[in-house]
């Protein structure tokens, strides 16, 4: 899929196991920024449509390596100190 002048694909994908898993349901208690980094995060991901067993499947295709800057993390009102581990 390719990107947007953003940066970001048209949509992402999350995964059942992920959004009920223990880490991502313990952001509840956290700040909001903290889901709105994960979702930017997961935003960047590219998938590509390949052909599986006579289906067409979306299969990442960013190799796991993406990029989100402190620029794009500003623009979402989100401080380098909120968003710096």
């Amino acid at each position: 899929m390719s990107k947007n002048k953003n940066g970001y694909g048209a949509g992402t994908f999350i995964d059942t196991k992920m959004f009920l898993s223990e880490a991502f349901l313990s952001l509840n208690g956290r700040s909001r920024k903290t889901t709105q980094v994960l979702i930017m995060f997961l935003g960047k991901r590219r998938f590509s449509r390949v052909k599986h067993k006579g289906q067409k499947i979306r299969m990442r295709s960013d190799e796991n390596e993406f990029t989100l800057t402190y620029k794009e993390v500003e623009s979402r009102n989100i401080s380098r100190g909120a968003f710096t581990l």
